[in-house]
């Protein structure tokens, strides 16, 4: 094929299709990609905004919160304790009755 005075293979058309579509897809994914790096900068930058509204607790609210957690949580694995094992002894029960 003669294009622009110069003979082209098909490989070599084919080659400048592709080419030509790269490039005008490389185009459309700039401006996704623009776009979408606008939309970030504008949620950080109000992200970093509300952040200042933001009332942080002291450091001895904080401490006496987590010791308040920790002492919940070991008092509820005492009593998920104590129900397993009263629940064990009848289940346990219920089938040496049933051996019996």
């Amino acid at each position: 094929m003669d294009i622009f005075g110069m003979q082209l293979s098909g490989a070599a058309i084919f080659w400048l299709v592709v080419l030509i579509l790269a490039l005008i897809l490389g185009v459309a994914l700039r401006e996704r990609l623009a776009k979408r790096f606008e939309a970030l900068r504008t949620y950080l930058g109000e992200v970093g905004h509300e952040m200042t509204k933001v009332t942080w607790p002291s450091r001895d609210e904080v401490v006496n919160s987590t010791v308040l957690v920790i002492l919940v949580v070991f008092v509820v694995t005492l009593v998920v304790m104590a129900i397993d094992g009263v629940l064990g002894r009848i289940v346990g029960l219920l089938f040496m009755r049933g051996q019996a």
